[in-house]
């Protein structure tokens, strides 16, 4: 009913307003939560494997989701869910984890969409 699409618009706009995805030269963060704030962190060197996502009704909308593993876990550890052109973001992110599997700084980071 409409009271109930209401309230799950309101629960998923607070829960993407408190969402922050962040690349320094070491690591890959995504730290939110509207109660409880968690935080999920990738250092850099470790990333195996990259995964972009694209379901229908992001696609329409130019969004998508960009996954890091380990290859520790056997899944992705950290998600950036809905961000605009994951393919760039992955671009952008893709030489700093070269880099940091080298043992070369990374530089700073790229900025981008969020």
């Amino acid at each position: 009913s409409g009271v109930f699409i209401g309230l799950q618009i309101i629960a998923n706009s607070l829960q993407y307003a408190t969402r922050w995805y962040v690349l320094t030269d070491k690591r890959v963060m995504r730290i939110g939560g509207v109660l409880a704030q968690v935080g999920l962190e990738l250092p850099l060197r470790r990333i195996e494997l990259f995964a972009v996502a694209r379901p229908p009704a992001e696609r329409l909308l130019g969004l998508g989701r960009v996954g890091f593993a380990s290859g520790a876990t056997g899944g992705v550890e950290v998600v950036w869910a809905t961000i605009a052109r994951p393919r760039e973001v992955l671009d952008r992110v893709r030489p700093m984890v070269e880099r940091a599997a080298r043992g070369q700084p990374g530089g700073a980071a790229p900025r981008g969409p969020r």
